[in-house]
Formats: structure tokens, sequence, C-alpha cells
């Protein structure tokens, strides 16, 4: 039973590898394109167990010898897709060849010797250095799939931060499925190395890479577009992103003409009187529309005047506007998913994350105290 779950999974890895690329809605393209490569190389990977499991490796065995190609391509084509994701216009640099520098090598590596040795020299050494070989390459692929999901957390944690400098909802951006995805891989490849010293848990990896597709065509096929700028608004994100990286000073330097406290005045009161946070898409660029100054300038009014950031700056505002919905008569037919609404939330959850972390109560709770 469990070898037909790893079967469907197998099928299910093809079929979303060619969705990602042929995909109708357009949005994070370069992102895709490199989450359709890691998908087909694990497909390529999942291939050669399933012809193992329907005892069908000796009729294809120079088949089998080609799928373990992609084995040291799936990593590397996972960063390199993270890194999209989390990067504003993200083009692939010539350097970046080099991660693939282990696919090379294993694909010149057996032409080499056959052209240095003879087919029994081949075979003598095999006998002797055969297992160590294939211990080395499967502990260097373990390693380096290790190596490379770290990294790719480490991007998707930094990307956490970043959205909030332009973004007030943080919730289907933050790529935390991605994350969780991640941790999954992590745990299924701690399951794999188990299988060397218990056979048996073979089955419940079997199990996990069912459910882990599942989870993951869940999920990549309802994603929504990161950066959803034009290509001008996205250069200045990039730069905003840049800029609150250099020290105050050099900030300051950037913007000698803008007045600080006037600055905060202005915005404060347009906040007040057109309350443009109702709005739950509103983003640095629409705000910065609306009060007539660039991204960079109204990025350096909320940071380095108001030391917030874009995310905490308007969820402030929708915090305060949703106490006094709370606590008005005519909203109390509104349950606390209109009240998150009314106030310019876009989900139930991140209304009670900012609500419960500036006030310290729940919004239910904060309704009965009042």
């Amino acid at each position: 039973m469990l070898n037909l779950l790893y079967i469907f999974a197998t099928g299910a890895l093809l079929l979303l590898s060619f969705l990602m690329i042929s995909r109708v809605q357009q949005s994070n393209r370069r992102a895709n394109n490199w989450f359709s490569v890691f998908l087909f190389c694990t497909f390529c990977v999942f291939l050669d167990d399933c012809f193992v499991i329907l005892a069908l490796e000796d009729q294809v065995s120079f088949l089998l010898d080609l799928l373990n190609i992609p084995l040291f391509a799936l990593a590397p084509a996972l960063y390199l897709s993270v890194s999209c994701f989390t990067y504003p216009s993200k083009k692939f640099l010539r350097i970046e060849i080099l991660h693939f520098l282990p696919v090379l090598m294993y694909i010149l590596f057996p032409i080499l010797v056959l052209s240095l040795f003879d087919l029994k020299t081949i075979e003598h050494y095999l006998e002797d250095f055969g297992a160590w070989l294939g211990l080395f390459l499967v502990s260097f692929m373990f390693l380096q799939i290790g190596i490379y999901t770290i990294l790719s957390l480490l991007k998707i944690h930094r990307h956490q931060k970043n959205i909030r400098l332009f973004v007030s909802s943080t919730d289907q951006i933050d790529l935390s499925w991605l994350q969780y995805f991640l941790y999954g891989v992590a745990s299924l490849v701690l399951l794999w190395l188990g299988e060397y010293v218990i056979p048996h848990l073979s089955d419940y990896v079997y199990a996990g890479y069912f459910l882990g597709v599942y989870y993951l065509a869940y999920f990549v096929l309802r994603q929504k577009e990161i950066f959803p700028f034009t290509a001008h608004q996205t250069q200045e994100i990039i730069e905003v992103m840049e800029e609150i990286k250099a020290t105050e000073e050099k900030r300051n330097a950037l913007f000698p003409h803008i007045d600080l406290k006037s600055e905060i005045v202005r915005l404060n009161e347009l906040m007040q009187s057109q309350k443009p946070y109702l709005d739950n898409e509103l983003n640095l660029p629409k705000l910065a529309q609306h009060f007539e100054r660039s991204n960079h300038e109204l990025s350096f009014i909320l940071n380095d005047g108001l030391h917030e950031n874009f995310y905490e700056f308007v969820n402030r505002y929708r915090v305060e506007e949703s106490k006094r919905l709370l606590l008005d008569s005519q909203y109390r037919h509104l349950n606390m998913l209109g009240i998150a609404f009314e106030a310019g939330f876009n989900s139930k959850t991140a209304f009670n994350t900012a609500f419960k972390k500036m006030t310290g109560k729940t919004p239910s709770e904060y309704r009965k105290s009042g």
C-alpha cells in the first residue's frame, strides 16, 4: 500500500513540475521556473526508486544511471528558486553555474575514467573501492541537501523581515509554506538516513513523501505574487531594502531636504483624515503616492522618524481602529472576522496577532473588558 503511495507521489511530482512551467497565473515566474527544475529533478530521483519497487531495475539499468544525475541538481535548484522568491527581479548570474558543478563532475568523472583505464582495471578498482565511492557520493548528497536547506531557510527568514518594509499584510507572501516544506525536507532526509540503520523506516519515508508532495501542490498552486509592483517601484523597493542596511548617518545624508518632525505630523494627519489603512492591500508604493513622497522618502520617515517599519506603522492604526469598533455598540453584531475586515486587516489570524502584540489582550478579551 505504501509503495503505491510512493508511485502516486512520483507521478504527482512530474505533473506539478509541468504545471509550474505552464501555469496560467504568471506570478513569481522566475522562482517557479527554478521550482519546476527542482520538482523534475526530484521526480527523476523518485522514478529511480519506483523501478526498484517494481523490480524493473535489471531491465532499465542504463536508465537508472542517468536518473542519478539530477540527484545533485535538486538542492541547488531549490535554493535558486528561494533566491528568486525572496528578492525582487532576481536574475541568474553566470557565477551561479558553480552551483551545478557537482552535476558536471558526476557526468565527466566516468568519461574521464573510461578514457584513462581499460574495463578490467576499472572493474578491479570498483571491487576494491566501489563501496567507498558509493558511500562518498551518498554522504556528499546528504551534505549538499543539508547546506542548501539551511541557506534557503536563512533567505526566507531575511525575506520575512524585509517584506515588513513595504507591505501591511504578510500572510500570503511570507513564504511560511515554503519554510515548513524545507523543515519537512530536513525531516525526510533524516528519515532517509535512518533507513540505512533501521530498514523498516522506509514505510514512514514513503508516507512522508506522499503527504509532502500534496502539501506542496496545494500551496504552490495558490501562491500570490510576492512583489506586485511596476518595474520602477520594484527597483525602488530593492533600494529601500539596501538603504535599511546603511548606517543612520548615511541615510540622513541621502535625505537632507526632509524635516522629519513636520513630515511625521503631515503623515499622521493623512492617516487620520483619509484612513488609507482601511485598504487591506495597502503597500509602501500606494501610501507613498497618497503622501506625495517617493518610496525612499516615506521609508526613511517611517524607519528613522518613527522607528517603525511600514508593517508596524499601518497595523498600529488598524489596531486603534479595531479597538474603537470593538467598543462601539453599532458594531456589536460583527464577529471578530467582521471587525478585522472593517479595520483593514485581511485575515483573522493577522488581526489577532497584531492586536495581542500591541494591547496584550485578544480582541475578544478587549471587547469583554469594555
